[in-house]
């Protein structure tokens, strides 16, 4: 074999491989908003919220159990928002084959019932570990499909771990009850993201409707990707406020909006209490010069009654 036969096979052997070698994608998951649309604090007028984020499960084989901030909460109000730059909840460097399934839960409240949040946090883990593949540190095309819920491309399914998330949160006031005798569920979102041969692949699922019905105004509890009605306080560049009607992404396509809504009626029918929330997240990757927003589409749209009740079941 002459030197240039042997540089030619060796490049189309290495070509063969590079699938086989994919670097490491450096992934970074940042919330980028908290807004306020009504308060759980049962005034409900100008006291703000307290809040704090609940981040758990798995990335690249390791635990990961983290609320943020660490020790306090933040003041949330429609028109005080309570993180000023994107807060990053995780970020980590994903081998090819490795993922990372994260679980984002907003809570209400001072956060020093401790019993009760680590009995939630147990209660999550082992709801989001029910699927066998989530105890591996990477998984193969076939297992992130059966993970994913997408063994059927065109008919994708709800993942084992939202169906139990869902079972989970249908008895949440067990742990949770609010009104003044604990911290209030606020909703919950779960992001799982595979490095596909150096192509990230990932998949967002709202925990969806856990009580009530999906129309009208009766107590009811969801986390939603949806459209919101005009009543979302946005500041502009000059600092103004205006009420605005929000889509579950943004027009780039880079942040994905998760609506969170708690209707109650804590003292019988005459009591009205609602709870709405919306908590804006970004992927990104952070490997080249600067951080580059992951872009995301919507699938599943399960048409409503109106466009304020069309949702969609998940985001990818």
């Amino acid at each position: 074999m002459t030197q240039r036969s042997r540089s030619l096979a060796f490049a189309a052997f290495a070509f063969a491989l590079a699938p086989l070698c994919a670097s490491a994608i450096p992934v970074e998951l940042n919330i980028t908003a908290i807004r306020t649309i009504q308060a759980a604090n049962p005034d409900q007028g100008d006291k703000p919220d307290q809040v704090y984020l609940l981040v758990n499960g798995v990335a690249a084989g390791k635990d990961i159990n983290a609320r943020f901030p660490q020790d306090k909460t933040l003041t949330s109000a429609p028109q005080q928002q309570p993180i000023d730059k994107p807060l990053t909840v995780w970020k980590g460097d994903l081998d090819n084959g490795q993922f990372a399934l994260l679980s984002i839960t907003l809570m209400q409240g001072d956060g020093k019932d401790q019993d009760k949040i680590k009995q939630y946090l147990a209660n999550l883990e082992a709801a989001d570990k029910k699927p066998a593949d989530v105890s591996k540190p990477s998984l193969t095309a076939e297992q992130f499909r059966a993970l994913a819920g997408l063994t059927d491309i065109k008919r994708p399914k709800t993942p084992d771990y939202v169906k139990a998330q869902r079972d989970l949160i249908k008895k949440i006031k067990e742990t949770f009850p609010g009104q003044g005798k604990s911290d209030h569920f606020g909703g919950l979102f779960t992001i799982l993201v595979w490095n596909d041969n150096g192509k990230l692949t990932k998949r967002l699922d709202p925990v969806g409707l856990t009580f009530g019905e999906h129309f009208g105004v009766d107590p009811k509890t969801y986390t939603k990707l949806k459209n919101t009605r005009g009543n979302v306080q946005v500041k502009d560049d000059t600092g103004d406020w205006s009420n605005q009607a929000l889509p579950p992404l943004t027009d780039d396509q880079a942040t994905v909006r998760v609506k969170m809504l708690d209707t109650e009626e804590p003292k019988g029918p005459d009591s009205h209490h609602v709870t709405d929330y919306l908590v804006e997240c970004q992927l990104l990757t952070t490997g080249g010069a600067k951080p580059e927003a992951v872009q995301w589409s919507t699938g599943g749209e399960v048409s409503g009654i109106d466009d304020i009740h069309t949702y969609w079941e998940f985001a990818y």
